[in-house]
């Protein structure tokens, strides 16, 4: 099942079984209103739960088998809400002093990471583990920290940075700046592994840093959403696979087993792509907004 916010009373949460040929969304509650519209959608690794967050001072979970919703605890001002591709962390940007990094089993434990915050333009990333945490800032700083340790483990500088993605294994991770999308080792002094520059030929979109950023669950593929189009880079050797066109926005949703990939159409809509062989699994051009989504 593929989550994706929906057209009526503003914006609520549908369900799609993206296998199935057909155009109902079938909506399964209204958690958010015109105001306060969805920042981040996740299912825990179990799918038993819904994590969603709002831009501000909201997070919470939802049970699927009873509806019922519980908001965590001290989530603060909540920006730019990231969980591991397990399910089983959640890291939130708690404005301006703080990053938590939330274990959603065995009694929500929370570690805590004191950072300055120089813009409220983030994004965070984290492990499998919950051990290791990508954190930049528009502004151009760019961490990576220990968060057993609660210390620092990176540093570096890019230009005008607008995602960060961590590895699911915590051993490289991705910065989209203005140049592109780079990826480096995670050791106290980076090793710049790759670098992929924006697929613009002609210059026309230069300066566009990429839009979205996002490792499959198992790790083997790079997702990078630029303007009008997905590129997927195989990380074993850090070269493209596979575009897709005709598809832009601000998410990228991975299924659980990596097979297949959700993405924003650049009308309107959604579509979700079968990694492999690229055959287009599902349409939907109903929504005028996709993101976020989650499977």
């Amino acid at each position: 099942y593929l989550l994706v916010p929906g057209r009526d009373r503003g914006v609520v949460l549908a369900v799609v079984p993206y296998l199935v040929a057909a155009s109902t969304f079938a909506t399964i509650k209204a958690l958010f209103t015109e105001t306060r519209p969805p920042e981040s959608l996740t299912f825990t690794h179990d799918g038993k739960q819904l994590l969603a967050s709002t831009y501000f001072k909201s997070f919470a979970s939802w049970s699927l088998d009873s509806g019922e919703a519980n908001a965590l605890p001290n989530a603060g001002d909540v920006l730019s809400p990231a969980v591991s591709a397990d399910g089983k962390y959640l890291a939130a940007a708690d404005f301006p002093d703080a990053v938590r990094v939330f274990e959603l089993t065995g009694g929500h434990k929370e570690a805590q990471i004191s950072m300055k915050f120089n813009s409220l333009d983030t994004s965070l990333s984290i492990s499998s583990d919950g051990a290791v945490l990508g954190f930049s800032q528009k502004s151009g700083e760019v961490d990576v920290f220990s968060v057993p340790q609660k210390t620092t483990i990176a540093t570096l500088t890019a230009d005008h940075p607008t995602h960060i993605a961590v590895q699911p294994d915590g051993s490289r991770f991705a910065v989209a700046d203005s140049s592109g999308t780079t990826i480096y080792s995670v050791v106290s002094q980076p090793a710049k592994i790759a670098s992929l520059p924006i697929d613009d030929p002609q210059g026309i979109f230069r300066k566009a840093a990429p839009y979205a950023l996002a490792f499959s669950p198992d790790g083997k593929w790079r997702a990078i959403m630029e303007t009008s189009e997905l590129r997927l880079v195989s990380t074993q050797t850090w070269t493209e696979a596979r575009k897709i066109e005709g598809v832009g926005g601000l998410c990228i949703a991975f299924s659980p087993d990596s097979l297949r990939i959700a993405l924003p159409m650049q009308s309107q809509g959604v579509e979700v792509v079968d990694v492999i062989s690229g055959r287009v699994l599902f349409q939907d051009n109903e929504h005028l907004t996709s993101c976020p989504m989650a499977f």
